[in-house]
């Protein structure tokens, strides 16, 4: 017997589960039984925006670390090591600091 909420392994064969439109699972009877979990469909588009919680000034290196899906830190990093580099960093900080909406 086939566990109905697991997606098709070709290794199990024509008898597994398969998955039909909008990810619910098609068992052998051909009824579909919604997916479980809804958190990636209902998520919708990724968005940036700056960090409450994570935020040493404003909250644009904690927004873009969370956008990207990479530690703040890092962003932090590279952001004090660009500074070394000729160029308007600081204003640019300023700026998105300005332009993206608070989380």
């Amino acid at each position: 017997m086939t566990d109905q909420n697991v997606p098709f392994d070709s290794a199990q064969g024509a008898e597994g589960t398969a998955q039909g439109a909008g990810g619910a699972a098609i068992g052998a009877g051909g009824a579909a039984q919604g997916p479980t979990d809804f958190t990636k469909a209902e998520a919708g588009p990724k968005r940036l925006r700056r960090s409450r919680t994570d935020k040493w000034m404003g909250g644009v290196a904690g927004g873009i670390a969370d956008y990207f899906g990479v530690d703040s830190t890092w962003v932090r990093v590279a952001f004090v090591a660009s500074i070394i580099l000729p160029g308007p960093q600081v204003l640019l900080y300023l700026l998105l600091w300005l332009i993206i909406p608070q989380d």
